[in-house]
């Protein structure tokens, strides 16, 4: 073994070690004074990790406005801390500089951001199995932008969830069930079987379109082999048709007055064929987006409870304009019946409310006040609704630019 070789070189490594070591505080320091200045974005867009806030409990974990290491600034106050979060708190993360954690709290009334200690955060395994579930390779994601209701806490974590999911179909084609991101509580969907469809189908049609049940009747067979007008049999859809409808199990205080409602989400569609969602059709090649409806059933789930569906998923005209005279282009007439809000809805929960979500698809009719009439931007437009105290109000809406329609 060459020993001075040897020592020449541990020498050489120690003095490098020790120019390391005095270089480190300078680098360190520029480090973090970027990370400082590095932009941050809680919209989902690029995956979050969340973390718990961690202490006694009751104790207050205060945010700081500015970044706590600068606090003899020339303005004392630019690090007095005025918001705090609670231990057991989930927080969203958007960068670690030193040690402290830039991050963002969604609480129930509003929306902060601030610096915290890194040491008063654990991510644990929730953040672990969030981040895992955001960075899935299945699936495409989208971008949502938020324009109305920004700083609304619902509001802004939906934003995060929808841009972190991955959809197997366009968002058009609905939402999937997500608890990515803290505070959205899980529903479970149960799919309606044939006999529940079956028996429902004649009076969802009677409701849509304000018409008698027994116009709606069919033509089949009989126990006798004779032809019989009444109720379609389950026999009446195709052997292999799967009904893309839901009901929730547990059921969904939809109305949010603390009694669960027994709420379906009604299509005509196949789940053996859903990809007719995309598929493109009729002379004006648009997308033929599967209509989703939101419906209120009876207390027995046997018929729709009209009232408190137009209550709920009804829009406040209470109708459609339909265009007359020739080729539609008469003056309009107000057609009594159901007018959804949008009919690609979906239901979340989020805190404890139950809102529900759609895109105004039927653009040529405006949104939920008429206005923007044939305004084609409100194709890719998602709205967000809450009902509470008998009453439906809108709280936010996206804009979602690259469904490719």
């Amino acid at each position: 073994m060459d020993v001075s070789g040897y020592l020449y070189t541990l020498a050489t490594a120690t003095a490098l070690s020790i120019s390391a070591l005095l270089l480190s505080g300078e680098v360190i320091a520029k480090d973090t004074s970027e990370c400082i200045e590095s932009r941050v974005s809680f919209d989902g867009t690029d995956p979050l990790v969340y973390a718990t806030v961690l202490g006694d409990a009751g104790a207050k974990v205060h945010l700081h406005p500015e970044y706590p290491a600068q606090c003899n600034s020339s303005d004392p106050r630019s690090c007095e801390a005025t918001a705090y979060v609670l231990p057991g708190d989930r927080m969203a993360v958007g960068k670690t500089c030193g040690n402290w954690v830039y991050g963002q709290y969604v609480g129930q009334k509003r929306v902060t951001t601030g610096w915290v200690a890194s040491r008063q955060l654990s991510s644990g395994p929730a953040a672990s199995n969030t981040r895992a579930a955001a960075d899935s390779t299945s699936g495409r994601r989208y971008h949502f932008a938020l324009t109305a209701g920004r700083g609304t806490p619902v509001c802004e974590a939906y934003l995060q969830r929808l841009n972190q999911t991955r959809f197997e179909n366009p968002p058009y084609c609905g939402r999937p069930e997500s608890t990515v991101v803290p505070g959205f509580d899980p529903l479970n969907r149960r799919w309606l079987d044939r006999i529940e469809y079956t028996h429902l189908l004649p009076r969802v049609e009677s409701f849509l379109e304000n018409r008698p049940i027994e116009d709606f009747y069919v033509h089949h067979k009989g126990p006798d082999g004779k032809d019989v007008v009444g109720p379609p049999l389950d026999d009446f859809l195709p052997k292999d048709f799967l009904p893309v409808a839901w009901s929730y199990d547990p059921p969904v205080d939809i109305e949010n007055r603390g009694i669960p409602d027994q709420v379906v989400i009604w299509s005509d569609a196949d789940r053996n064929d859903f990809s007719r969602c995309l598929q493109y059709i009729g002379p004006h090649a648009t997308a033929d987006r599967a209509a989703e409806w939101g419906a209120v059933l009876s207390s027995d789930q046997g018929n729709i409870d009209g009232q408190r569906t137009n209550a709920v998923f009804g829009h406040p005209d209470g109708g459609f304009w339909i265009p007359t005279g020739p080729q539609g282009k008469g003056p309009p007439h107000l057609r009594t019946g159901f007018r959804p809000m949008g009919v690609e809805v979906g239901i979340f929960r989020y805190r404890g409310v139950t809102y529900f979500d759609t895109f105004f698809t039927h653009y040529e009719l405006g949104d939920l006040h008429n206005a923007r009439r044939n305004n084609r931007r409100l194709r890719d437009t998602l709205g967000v609704f809450v009902h509470r105290n008998q009453h439906t109000q809108q709280v936010c809406e996206y804009y979602v630019s690259d469904q490719g329609d």
